[in-house]
């Protein structure tokens, strides 16, 4: 039997803490070993307890989402971490892909679709929440071609089909 992958929760609303880390101890592959309500408690969590895996909050007070991922993958590069928001702002999407998130899901899916969500993560794939694909999309269509498309050699059609990949 595969051991249960170590889960840290950031989340700000008690809820919500509450809420996943009943459903993760029911599935039996995860085991939550920690939660925080704000960012700065997270990190020093994350630190402390080396989880394999961090679903964050996006929109919290004091340290929000977009500092705490930035600082965890800085600090624990190999973490997997899980952006678990309400937010479906475009911006807030493009902020969490540039920083390193590991994948990006919407708080109003169906926890089947979150458990789908974390093997993936698991397997090393980086899931987004299927409702997104076209911010994702219209953002790599309106932003200028990165430098580093072109340092790994792909061609204006590459880039394209890239693009119409993200759009499904």
């Amino acid at each position: 039997m595969n051991k249960p992958c170590r889960v840290l929760l950031i989340d700000d609303h008690p809820l919500m803490r509450r809420g996943l880390a009943e459903l993760l101890a029911a599935n039996g592959d995860y085991q939550v070993i920690g939660m925080a309500s704000e960012g700065q408690t997270g990190l020093q969590l994350a630190r402390e307890l080396q989880p394999d895996m961090i679903l964050l909050d996006w929109h919290m007070p004091g340290l929000g989402g977009l500092a705490t991922l930035g600082a965890l993958k800085t600090e624990l590069a190999d973490t997997t971490v899980l952006v678990l928001t309400a937010s479906d702002a475009r911006d807030d999407l493009l902020a969490a892909l540039h920083a390193g998130a590991d994948g990006y899901l919407l708080k109003d899916r169906e926890p089947e679709v979150l458990l789908d969500t974390l093997q993936a993560c698991r397997t090393g794939r980086a899931p987004l929440d299927p409702m997104l694909l076209g911010l994702l999309a219209s953002g790599l269509r309106d932003a200028e071609p990165l430098p580093a498309a072109t340092a790994v050699g792909l061609t204006d059609r590459e880039l394209q089909t890239l693009v119409l990949i993200a759009e499904g």
